[in-house]
């Protein structure tokens, strides 16, 4: 059997041989008599009554019509009842956000729902509004706080097994509200989880709860640290907004990530770049596990022309004795500008920090490149590809001298 989700209804439209409609377009009322005919529908989600508005009062049946065949018997505030054609294979109804009260008798007699969901909006629950829905067997309220029910809301229903599920840590609220408080199971749901995560993790700080109850307002801040800036709010590859305090109304599980840039040059990372090769120092990250260090010929840094790839272990790259990490990249043109991004890793490969910059290399190529190391003494000797040895590497040395001085040297 064809389902159709996600459906604007519209004039013209024929329903007759769809399982499932997902009614989205709040701007328009829905027609009486719009869904006649559609006996074989399964599960429903509209506005109730009408685009979200208390005003456009009137039973469920009335989307259906009357005809001869009607099989549900609905009631009216002034003591009328009207028979509609409600297919008797409809099980599941979903009532959208922004719908504010079920009317006198609205759902009466509906007994052939099985489960219902109500929105975090509605506000009241009018009487016998639920009259005698005896298959219904779960109904999910979104609202922490019950909307206004009556004794009689619910009279007719099997109240002794249908499980009414609330938000989390609302449960009490339920047991004590007139109506609610006669079902026999109130079950509190799992919290609503609004998980947030940072592209770069040290780039700046999150504020924010994390578990919210249906129709909250979740409000999370994000403040960069020295050396980034705040880029935006992002739910997937969507931009939410690009200010640092981002409040909405809490529906469902959301995951949502906070976006920081490093400010070029604002980090503290030394570059020496006497002409093809550039030799980098900055201080080791906490819990760093690796590091990637990449050279690019444009500024938006899309081009790589070289990229090593470090660990913590000295695999090319390893600890010096001030805590510094150094890493040099051959292979570059003489009197070039170039851009960099350092990024450190932990074990999981989340990014801890990035520090991004520019630099310009010299004149000298690698076989002008000379000198001596008799004094001071030197410390320690580091090749092209930023490994440390107590001895001198045969070709380009970078030496590092015990008062931290430093010279390259070159080995025949």
């Amino acid at each position: 059997m064809p389902e159709l989700s996600k459906l604007n209804i519209g004039k013209g439209w024929r329903y007759q041989n769809y399982a499932s409609v997902e009614y989205l377009n709040t701007l328009q009322p829905i027609g009486s008599g719009q869904l006649a005919g559609a006996t074989k529908l399964r599960s429903l989600t509209m506005p109730l009554p009408g685009p979200g508005s208390a005003d456009a009062v009137g039973n469920f049946g009335e989307l259906f019509g009357t005809s001869k065949s009607g099989n549900v018997t609905q009631y009216f505030e002034d003591g009328t009842t009207k028979t509609y054609s409600i297919p008797t294979t409809l099980e599941e109804l979903t009532i959208l956000e922004g719908c504010g009260m079920i009317p006198y008798g609205g759902l009466s007699n509906c007994n052939m729902l099985k489960k219902l969901t109500l929105p975090s909006t509605i506000y009241m629950v009018g009487e016998k509004a639920l009259y005698g829905c005896a298959q219904l067997s779960d109904i999910y309220c979104m609202g922490a706080e019950p909307a206004v029910a009556y004794d009689n809301s619910f009279d007719g229903m099997r109240l002794t097994s249908c499980k009414l599920h609330v938000p989390y840590n609302s449960g009490d609220m339920y047991k004590e509200a007139e109506g609610w408080k006669r079902f026999r199971y109130i079950q509190e749901e799992a919290p609503i989880v609004i998980s947030v995560t940072k592209n770069i993790e040290n780039a700046g700080v999150v504020f924010g709860m994390d578990e919210y109850q249906a129709g909250q307002t979740a409000e999370l801040r994000a403040v960069a640290n020295s050396g980034y800036t705040f880029e935006g709010w992002y739910e997937g590859e969507t931009l939410l907004t690009a200010e640092g305090t981002y409040a909405f109304t809490v529906l469902g599980n959301r995951e949502l990530v906070a976006v920081f840039a490093p400010v070029a040059d604002s980090n503290p990372v030394s570059v020496d770049a006497p002409g093809e090769t550039a030799t980098f120092m900055w201080p080791a990250v906490e819990d760093a596990a690796s590091y990637t260090v990449t050279a690019y010929s444009d500024e938006a840094m899309t081009v790589p022309v070289v990229t090593v790839s470090l660990d913590a272990s000295g695999n090319p790259i390893e600890s010096r004795v001030n805590g510094d990490m150094s890493a040099t990249l051959s292979g570059l043109s003489k009197e070039t500008r170039y851009y960099y991004s350092i990024s450190a890793f932990n074990a999981n490969g989340g990014m801890l920090s990035r520090y991004t910059g520019a630099f310009t290399t010299g004149t000298a190529a690698i076989g002008e490149v000379s000198g001596d190391a008799a004094s001071p003494v030197p410390a320690a000797y580091y090749n092209s590809q930023g490994i440390r040895s107590s001895v001198p590497w045969r070709g380009l040395n970078v030496v590092i001298y015990t008062d931290g001085s430093r010279r390259k040297l070159l080995i025949d």
